[in-house]
């Protein structure tokens, strides 16, 4: 986020590969049993499709968002007219609406980026193995997503300060059920 601040629009080219490098020494650590600080910057290995994931999430977030900003917008223009208690219903409902769709969009793309960090399929692949994966334990993924937003929520209340813990206790715990939801194969040779 500093380096956005900084560079406008530099965040952007470094925010996938950051992602992954976390994920993947978080995967390190919990496999092997140790990993280092620089083991963050391995997802620039697999740069190029770490870069596209967040922006393919990101289109996929904001086209679930525009059911209900068409909601929004009926009701805003309603609301110049006569029918203004029918107007703010209708924004209220989009409002609705778009934190629903968000949230399952959320969820639903939340594992490309791991299996991608993780290197277990192609781009496209990753999406629909994460897409898949999240549908056949969907209300655990709900409710997970839902208890680390609520911890991010309360980690941004004293002026930020708690997303210090709260951004990694939630990529080790995503990790975890990452491992959970799709377990690396055995070697059937041994």
């Amino acid at each position: 986020g500093l380096i956005g601040a900084v560079i406008p629009a530099a965040q952007l080219l470094v925010q996938g590969p950051l992602m992954g490098g976390l994920i993947l020494m978080i995967l390190k650590l919990s496999r092997e049993g140790h990993a280092e600080v620089g083991d963050v910057f391995l997802g620039f290995q697999n740069y190029g499709w770490l870069l596209l994931v967040p922006i393919v999430q990101g289109a996929v977030i904001f086209a679930a968002l525009i059911p209900g900003l068409i909601i929004i917008i009926i009701g805003a223009v309603m609301m110049s007219q006569e029918l203004r208690g029918m107007g703010v219903g209708l924004m209220i409902g989009g409002g609705i609406v778009i934190f629903i769709l968000m949230f399952l969009a959320v969820t639903l793309t939340n594992f490309a980026l791991y299996l991608v960090a993780d290197r277990r399929g192609t781009f496209g692949e990753a999406f629909s193995v994460g897409y898949k994966g999240t549908i056949k334990n969907l209300w655990a993924a709900l409710g997970l997503m839902f208890v680390i937003g609520l911890a991010s929520i309360l980690g941004a209340i004293p002026c930020g300060l708690g997303l210090i813990v709260t951004i990694p206790w939630s990529f080790a715990v995503m990790v975890k059920a990452y491992e959970q939801i799709f377990p690396l194969p055995t070697d059937q040779s041994a």
